[in-house]
Order: structure tokens, then C-alpha cells, then sequence
């Protein structure tokens, strides 16, 4: 993907008429067409991804709505409200805290521990709504487990196993939709620089969805 926004190197590709959103969605950013199995996974991720309810950026999206402002101002307002670490940054947080333990050999557990006693926030766990779980990470997980296999990239999801066990044992948090994201966005090649960025390109048709109804109803 870094290849392909170099400016100067690479000609802009273009869609195919003959394949599907989400296949073309993945060529457009990896520069590969992909496999019908991974285009499977995507579309679950994309699916997962494009609404729940009333969280802060759909809600910020209603709010610019309801003043009767455009279609960008409304997203541009939500994008802002995704791009803090709370939302729609918890995903690229979650991969800083698994290159961490992996690049300098630490022991997840200790590393959990010493982050909680510093006070630190254990991004990727826990939902206002989901306490005994969020449905949508119980989904990701196994979308994880197939592609970081595929890719060599099972010792982060090792990692993931080991901190989620842990997490639980000692706060009975489980984990939410950005945790298993984070490992498949990076099986994908992305940079962790644009996860939130891709989760906003996800989330984009949900927040179109509360616009159009919100509009409607203030009209």
C-alpha cells in the first residue's frame, strides 16, 4: 500500500466493472486483486463495521444533520469525532501495544501488568453496551486467526490470545470490535497510520444511513 500513494511512481488504478465493492475496494489499496477468501473476510470486517447505533461519531454525523448541513460536512464532522483513541484510534493503538511486546521480547502478561499499574489504558477491551462481550469481536477473531495464519503472522496473534486470557482473569473485560481488527487490518498490509482511516471508510455507509434519516425527520 505505501508503494502505491508514492506520488510520481505509480498510476492511479482504476475500478473493474466486472468485480464487486469490496474486491475492488482491497485492489485499490493493496494494488492486488484478491482472493474470493479474502474478499469474504473483508466484507465481514466492512459489514461489522458500517453501523452500531448511537456512538459519538454517528451521533456527532446526527447532530451536523439536523442543521440541515451537506453530506461533507456531516461525514467531516464524523471523521473527527472517529479519529480520537477512545473510538476509532483504539484499533492502530491496539497494534502499537503488539509491536511493542514483540519487537523488545517481552512477556505480554508483565506488560499488561506494568501498563495497569502505571494507570494505562488496555486498549481493544471492553464496551459500554457489551458486557459479556462484544458479538463482533467473537467474529473478528476467527477472521484473525485464518489470516494471520496465511500470512505469518501468527505470533501477534499468539499475542493476542495470551493478553486476552489475562485481561479477562483479571478484569473480566473481554474484547471489542477494534481488537482483532488491529491483526487483520495489518495482515491486509496496511499501515497501522491508516487503520482509522480505513475504519472510517467502513463506517462511512452507516453514517450516510443516520444522515439521510435525520435529515428526513428534521425536514
Amino acid at each position: 500500500m505505501r508503494q502505491l500513494f508514492v506520488f510520481g511512481t505509480v498510476s492511479p488504478l482504476n475500478t473493474r466493472k466486472s468485480w464487486g465493492v469490496v474486491e475492488n475496494f482491497i485492489y485499490l489499496f493493496s494494488g492486488q486483486r484478491p482472493t474470493p477468501e479474502r474478499v469474504a473476510m473483508f466484507n465481514t470486517v466492512m459489514v461489522l463495521h458500517a453501523d452500531h447505533e448511537f456512538n459519538a461519531s454517528t451521533f456527532t454525523a446526527r447532530v451536523v444533520a439536523s442543521t440541515q448541513a451537506d453530506y461533507y460536512s456531516c461525514l467531516t464532522a464524523a471523521v473527527c469525532a472517529l479519529k480520537g483513541p477512545l473510538h476509532g484510534g483504539a484499533n492502530e493503538r491496539v497494534f502499537k501495544m503488539l509491536e511493542t511486546i514483540r519487537d523488545t521480547g517481552q512477556d505480554p502478561v508483565q506488560y499488561v501488568k506494568d501498563q495497569m499499574a502505571s494507570g494505562h489504558k488496555i486498549m481493544g477491551f471492553g464496551h459500554r453496551i457489551y458486557k459479556n462481550g462484544d458479538p463482533r469481536a467473537v467474529i473478528l477473531r476467527e477472521v484473525a486467526r485464518k489470516i494471520a495464519h496465511e500470512t505469518d503472522n501468527d505470533s501477534y496473534f499468539v499475542l493476542q490470545e495470551q493478553i486476552k486470557d489475562y485481561m479477562f482473569k483479571a478484569t473480566h473485560l473481554h474484547p471489542n470490535v477494534d481488537y482483532y481488527t488491529a491483526l487483520i487490518y495489518h495482515c491486509f498490509d496496511l499501515d497501522k497510520q491508516t487503520f482509522t482511516m480505513m475504519f472510517a471508510a467502513c463506517r462511512t455507509a452507516g453514517w450516510l444511513a443516520h444522515i439521510v434519516e435525520q435529515q428526513a425527520e428534521a425536514a
